[in-house]
């Protein structure tokens, strides 16, 4: 396994050790990460596990998934697809993710273009969705923060509406 490294370049097929961090660079084959992973591009197939903290992109052209993974408070994890159980400290973002069947979102914000399976639709809780962000084939389920501005495309389950909170904080 890989303990603390700066990435330069390019890490691939790795397990992360429980008290390492990887901050930079790219990932791609299959990424075990048990430590923490930092401020990277993901290329490869699988990542999962671990914390991520700073900015996760997943730029993977081969329909990789960042799976069963934590994120730290102000991580922000943008595009591709994500899988498994995502618990996201409160003020971390999800941005722009394919939602693969029956992925749960505990926590965090989410924004821009969130869509589940049609299938078997991705649940989301504990989350602030942000005004402009479109859903689609996801399962809302209290408590979630729904303001104004929020589409809601097809496939979207809502929780009754007395449980929604809406912040009319100015």
């Amino acid at each position: 396994g890989l303990t603390n490294t700066e990435n330069q370049g390019l890490l691939s097929n790795l397990t992360i050790e429980s008290a390492a961090t990887v901050t930079g660079g790219y990932l791609t084959g299959t990424i075990i990460n048990q430590g923490t992973i930092k401020d990277v591009e993901f290329l490869g197939i699988s990542l999962s596990g671990g914390i991520l903290a700073g900015t996760i992109i997943n730029n993977s052209q081969v329909g990789g998934i960042i799976h069963d993974v934590t994120l730290a408070p102000n991580a922000i994890l943008s595009g591709g697809r994500v899988g498994g159980t995502i618990n996201a400290a409160p003020d971390s973002h999800i941005t722009d993710v394919q939602l693969m069947a029956n992925t749960t979102i505990n926590g965090g914000t989410l924004a821009g273009n969130i869509r589940g399976t049609p299938n078997l639709p991705a649940t989301i809780t504990h989350a602030t969705i942000s005004s402009g962000t479109t859903l689609a084939y996801v399962t809302i389920i209290s408590p979630v923060e729904l303001p104004d501005g929020v589409v809601i495309g097809p496939g979207v389950t809502l929780p009754p509406k007395a449980e929604i909170a809406v912040n009319n904080v100015l």
